[in-house]
């Protein structure tokens, strides 16, 4: 594992998790100030959702066409007019158009950093280098739950943009002078043109797929439903963005701890106690009306975050081989951001017909959907043997797996 290489990824994550956990509790409230509805609003956070998820899934083309170095810088420099001019938007299209550009060389990001941890991990270390890079969720969401807080209190919405513009710049000069070319492998330099989607590697990845999907559209739901209950509340800017910090710091234990655990002690358990999680936080967000249980709350749902961001990665990278690993790392990546498509949608739609606490209740049943799913990850799936002539490109101790 090259722990150097680790740190630069960590880096890139964490910029990229600063600007979506420092905004993510305000644009609700930026839809509402140009009139949206709360099914509005959720369908604008769902829009910008769908941008992220297009960035992870044309990552893995995209990088075909101009590289991966070329790409990560690109994406990188892409998102700082985007952040710039959000904090001059003065029309609801403006606002939608460029989160969603924003968010699209995010998923791009995002995506690419997931598959070079892949690629740098063994084994038996995976889980501790997924959860190495993840770490920068919660060390980003303290960081945006103090910082973005004080500047929405103290210096308004403008600085807010221009801090975080400074801070995504940081993104691309990494990329450019500290990535280099050896860190990819020839496998992502010179993909296989018979490459299929998903469903071309294997049951027990579509079952983790699935189960991904269904945990994290719990959490999106969830962080939609703490801002409109909170607003509803009354509650201060940097009272709801203080969320964020609340949530980080209960994380930053649970994701050093959690994906060194899953290398020890097995995957799959570590991610049902995620799901479960998710199901207990959301509906602790039913009963709150304080600051603290909100932010209670809060860190419980990001526990549930570590698991899905740690863990459910390498499992995945267990599931699939060296080349499989460019394509399927990004569906994985781009099932979570699918996830703030329907939750955002679905969440904006259930308050208004059921009401705060349905919306609630329906979050924590598909968390709880999801468990079953994941307890048939592995079955009936055998180890796929391996061409004499490839046994010495593949990493010690690296399972090759296939229906």
């Amino acid at each position: 594992m090259k722990q150097r290489s680790l740190l630069k990824l960590l880096f890139v994550n964490y910029v990229i998790f600063l600007t979506g956990m420092g905004l993510l509790p305000l644009l609700p409230l930026y839809a509402l100030e140009f009139g949206a509805s709360a099914t509005s609003t959720g369908i604008y956070l769902a829009v910008t959702y769908v941008a992220i998820t297009a960035g992870s899934m044309l990552t893995g083309r995209l990088s075909e066409v101009i590289g991966h170095k070329k790409l990560f810088i690109s994406a990188g420099i892409l998102g700082v007019p985007g952040l710039l001019l959000l904090g001059q938007v003065n029309a609801y299209w403006q606002l939608v158009i460029l989160t969603a550009i924003v968010w699209f060389s995010g998923g791009v990001g995002i995506a690419l950093v997931s598959v070079f941890t892949g690629m740098l991990a063994r084994h038996d270390g995976r889980g501790k280098a997924f959860g190495l890079t993840f770490l920068a969720l919660p060390l980003a969401s303290v960081t945006a739950g103090i910082v973005i807080s004080s500047l929405a209190d103290w210096a308004g919405d403008r600085a807010i943009f221009w801090f975080l513009a400074v801070a995504w710049m940081g993104w691309p000069l990494v990329a450019l002078f500290g990535l280099e070319e050896k860190m990819i492998p020839e496998q992502m330099q010179n993909p296989s043109p018979n490459a299929r989607g998903w469903h071309g590697l294997g049951r027990s990845f579509t079952y983790l797929l699935v189960a991904t999907l269904l945990s994290a559209t719990t959490v999106y739901i969830a962080r939609l439903g703490t801002s409109l209950s909170m607003q509803s509340l009354s509650f201060s800017r940097g009272a709801i963005a203080g969320t964020s910090a609340a949530g980080g710091l209960a994380m930053i234990p649970i994701t050093m701890s959690m994906g060194s655990l899953s290398d020890k002690f097995g995957r799959q358990r570590f991610l049902i106690f995620g799901y479960v999680l998710g199901a207990v936080g959301t509906l602790l967000l039913a009963v709150s009306g304080q600051v603290w249980q909100f932010w209670l709350a809060t860190a419980v749902i990001f526990a549930a975050l570590s698991a899905n961001g740690a863990v459910a990665p390498a499992l995945a990278s267990d599931l699939l081989n060296t080349e499989e690993r460019n394509r399927g790392l990004p569906y994985l990546n781009a099932m979570r951001n699918v996830a703030g498509i329907i939750g955002f949608a679905l969440g904006g739609i259930l308050i208004d017909v059921l009401g705060t606490y349905g919306m609630y209740a329906v979050a924590a049943l598909l968390a709880f959907a999801a468990i079953p799913l994941l307890l048939q990850v592995g079955k009936g799936e055998v180890l796929q043997p391996v061409p004499a002539q490839n046994l010495a490109a593949l990493p010690e101790s690296e399972p090759i797996i296939c229906p």
